[in-house]
């Protein structure tokens, strides 16, 4: 892969065979709700960190992580799917959150032989969680990669308006306002897959939306927020 300076490049994180994202099991990430991504089907129970970055979240369950590079980019790490159903079992995270690491630094590992006997499947998923900011423009072809060397994806920040301050703008036209609260409810928490989910749901509205919970609150179109 060729890059240029303005380029983010994000190394396999998992040893194993690519997965392309439409082809991962479980139409959240396949259907590009959480963002622009790949798969991998880990061939080690070993995850590291694609790129120099701070780990913003970490599920408190170990199966998920995601980190923050230094442009702002949001990139998911996934391990498996339906995984937080395991509470933590064969999940070990080797670093906290807040954690500053470097590109191949080990994140979590995990017991793939626990992991593939009680979740639907070990195929895991690298998505780009701000993916309206930052789109893919190189993805790994077909074919074995490997954990911290192999090029998985090229990452740009897209061109354009700064979407929050156009937001803010027609916000203060607007005289009059209607608020609405619903609560959401999820037995496992706002994960990843939910988080998605509620963000989609709320894409078609022509609002402002937060979510809010024991204090803090994040917007919904954030899902590292919400995480």
């Amino acid at each position: 892969m060729s890059h240029s300076e303005d380029h983010i490049v994000l190394l396999a994180p998992l040893t194993g065979p690519v997965v392309p994202l439409e082809n991962v099991p479980d139409p959240v990430f396949s259907g590009g709700m959480f963002g622009d991504g790949i798969g991998i089907d880990p061939l080690e129970g070993r995850l590291v960190a694609p790129c120099d970055g701070v780990v913003t979240h970490l599920a408190r369950t170990g199966h998920a992580v995601t980190l923050a590079s230094a442009e702002g980019a949001e990139i998911l790490l996934h391990i498996g799917i339906d995984t937080v159903g395991l509470n933590g079992k064969g999940f070990a995270p080797m670093v906290e959150q807040g954690a500053h690491v470097h590109a191949g630094d080990v994140l979590i590992e995990f017991d793939q032989d626990q992991i593939a006997l009680n979740a639907p499947s070990l195929v895991s998923v690298i998505a780009i969680a701000n993916s309206d900011a930052f789109e893919v423009i190189e993805r790994a072809p077909a074919g074995p990669v490997k954990a911290g060397e192999t090029p998985l994806l090229v990452l740009r920040a897209r061109d354009g308006v700064n979407t929050e301050a156009v937001r803010e703008a027609s916000a203060a036209q607007v005289e009059t306002e209607a608020r609405r609260q619903i609560t959401l409810t999820h037995a496992g928490g706002l994960h990843a897959r939910p988080a998605a989910r509620a963000r989609e749901a709320a894409r078609g509205f022509d609002a402002r939306v937060e979510v809010r919970y024991e204090g803090r609150k994040a917007a919904i179109e954030s899902v590292v927020g919400l995480l």
